[in-house]
């Protein structure tokens, strides 16, 4: 299964000039706004023109399984800090990454690892832990709702266990994004495919934070 990343998914309906696809996630947006203000959290408005929305991830799109091996990365931190982290030779997780994954998982406080792989929102409110919707609110991906803010955190910590360079001010530079643009088959580069998910996601953080506008995964 394919995951797509989007940031200002309200702009990118409208210059499409999809008005289903507006309406659609008009009101899923609506739902977790609501869902926000429930929990009395200042909400935001999304923003529907995309002229400041770019990122400079060129990968819009990848498999689901890399996203796991990425939490993988951050999962294993959680539990075992100090070891040195390999990457996976198979290309799909052992038994001992997914138990690892699902035990951090559990403790509900990672944006990176509680969040559907493949539908609901990250939005650019901080708050510590995600957190998760009632039915009756309708919030897609299983109610939960990620920060934006506590997803560039947790993607800042594991930045080093998967050979990413970040600047001294955990900036990532624009030499990283184009190494990692230009690596073609992730499967010839050692820790490739997180690299890849990881500069998708980071650019959507970092955007996501600037325009005041919500990530999608769908």
């Amino acid at each position: 299964m394919g995951l797509a990343i989007s940031v200002g998914i309200l702009a990118e309906m409208k210059e499409l000039g999809e008005e289903q696809g507006y309406e659609w996630r008009r009101d899923e947006l609506d739902a977790v706004q609501e869902f926000l203000e429930s929990r009395g959290f200042d909400t935001w408005e999304e923003p529907e023109d995309s002229s400041q929305l770019g990122m400079r991830s060129t990968l819009l799109s990848f498999p689901a399984s890399n996203l796991h091996l990425l939490r993988r990365a951050y999962a294993r931190f959680r539990k075992h800090p100090r070891e040195t982290l390999d990457p996976v030779e198979s290309g799909s997780l052992s038994d001992d990454d997914q138990a690892i994954i699902d035990f951090v998982g559990r403790l509900g406080d990672s944006h990176l690892l509680c969040h559907s792989d493949h539908n609901g929102y990250y939005v650019p409110v901080d708050f510590a832990d995600p957190l998760f919707a009632p039915e009756e609110y309708e919030v897609p991906g299983y109610g939960a709702v990620g920060s934006s803010y506590g997803l560039k955190d947790e993607l800042q910590i594991i930045a080093p266990r998967i050979d990413i360079r970040l600047n001294e001010d955990g900036s990532l530079p624009d030499s990283e994004v184009q190494r990692v643009n230009n690596m073609g088959d992730t499967s010839n580069h050692r820790f490739g495919a997180e690299q890849s998910v990881f500069v998708v996601l980071w650019e959507a953080a970092r955007v996501s934070i600037k325009e005041n506008a919500a990530i999608c995964f769908h």
